[in-house]
């Protein structure tokens, strides 16, 4: 299983946890891993495990670019596993968020950032 986690400082404010997803790509010099735990023929269930920071943000990029490719079905993202996300991470995923991304076991913090940033109905409690 692949492995995120957002936790990052803005202006003295804290948000932390936010989990994403790797399709079972260790990418070179990432400490993420994004592994497909389940799929059926509308949805695809993936877990992020580990650390996403700054230096990862093009490895991210094209990871959530790549889980969208690969078919239309929903993805989902079980955030359960990541133990650090930096802001950049966070807000390069709120710019690729669509209405077939999912998050599932994001921290209260990361779920307030989704929320704010429109996408309510993809954070699933």
């Amino acid at each position: 299983m692949q492995r995120y986690k957002f936790s990052f400082m803005r202006h003295g404010i804290a948000l932390a946890w936010l989990p994403f997803l790797k399709s079972q790509l260790r990418m070179r010099g990432t400490m993420f891993l994004i592994k497909k735990v389940y799929e059926n023929e509308l949805t695809a269930l993936f877990k992020i495990e580990g650390e996403i920071a700054d230096h990862a943000l093009d490895y991210w990029s094209e990871a959530l670019a790549s889980l969208l490719q690969q078919s239309n079905k929903h993805v989902l993202l079980d955030c359960s596993d990541i133990t650090f996300v930096s802001l950049n991470i966070a807000e390069r995923l709120m710019q690729q968020m669509t209405n077939r991304i999912f998050l599932l076991n994001c921290p209260t913090a990361v779920q307030n950032l989704v929320r704010a940033a429109g996408f309510a109905t993809q954070v699933l409690e």
